[in-house]
C-alpha cells in the first residue's frame, strides 16, 4: 500500500546518506540542462560535422565521466541524438547502437529517432517508471529504486516498512541490483 515519495522525502532522517547519494553518479546520470545549467559539458558553439543539433534541442543529458549522450523529447518519449561527447578525449563521436551490439538492437529500426528510451532505458534510469503512461516519480537511481516505495516509512519510520537489501537473503539482495544490472534483457528474445 506504500506509494513512491521521492528521494527528497528521505533527506530529513537520512541526511548524511542523502548528501553522499546526491553527489553520486547514480543521482546525477540523467540531468535536465534547463534545471542544471552545468549539465552540458562540451561547448556547442564550436562547429563539428557530428554536431547536428543545438544545446536548446537537448531535453536530457546522460553521463558525465566517460561519455555524455543527448536526448530529444518527442511527444511523451525521449530519443538519442546521433552524437555523443567523449569526455576523456574531449571530442564528438557518433552514437548509434549497431545491430548485435545490444540485445534489443535488431528489434528497432536503424534510426535513433525510432528507438525510444521508454522501453529500453527509462526503467533503470528512474524510479517508478510506468511504461504505459511514460511517467516517473523521479529520474536517476533514487533511494526508492533499491528500497521500494517509501511513503509508509516516511510517515512512520520503522525497519519493517522499508526494504533494506542488507537485511535480505543473498538471492533477494542480488535481485535488487539485478533489476537494472541485467540490462533489462528478457528471458527469451522474441
Amino acid at each position: 500500500s506504500a506509494q513512491y515519495a521521492g528521494s527528497a522525502s528521505c533527506q530529513k532522517c537520512h541526511e548524511e546518506v542523502y548528501a553522499r547519494w546526491s553527489k553520486s553518479r547514480m543521482a546525477n546520470v540523467v540531468r535536465d540542462p534547463k534545471e542544471h545549467l552545468d549539465a552540458i559539458i562540451p561547448d556547442f558553439s564550436k562547429p563539428d560535422p557530428l554536431l547536428t543539433f543545438s544545446a536548446n534541442d537537448v531535453a536530457f543529458v546522460y553521463g558525465s565521466r566517460w561519455k555524455q549522450r543527448y536526448f530529444k523529447k518527442v511527444g511523451d518519449d525521449y530519443f538519442p541524438f546521433p552524437a555523443q561527447w567523449d569526455v576523456m578525449h574531449k571530442m564528438w563521436r557518433p552514437y548509434f547502437v549497431a545491430n548485435g551490439a545490444d540485445w534489443w538492437s535488431t528489434l528497432y529500426p536503424p534510426d535513433n529517432f525510432m528507438r525510444p528510451t521508454g522501453p529500453l532505458c527509462d526503467g533503470c534510469h528512474s524510479v517508478n517508471y510506468n511504461i504505459e503512461t511514460k511517467t516517473v516519480t523521479e529520474w536517476n537511481v533514487g533511494c526508492e529504486k533499491c528500497h521500494g516505495p517509501g511513503s509508509a516509512h516516511t510517515r512512520n519510520p520503522a525497519s519493517t516498512n522499508i526494504v533494506n537489501p542488507a537485511r535480505l537473503d543473498t538471492v533477494r539482495a542480488n535481485d535488487t541490483c539485478i533489476q537494472c544490472h541485467s540490462q533489462g534483457q528478457p528471458l527469451a528474445n522474441p
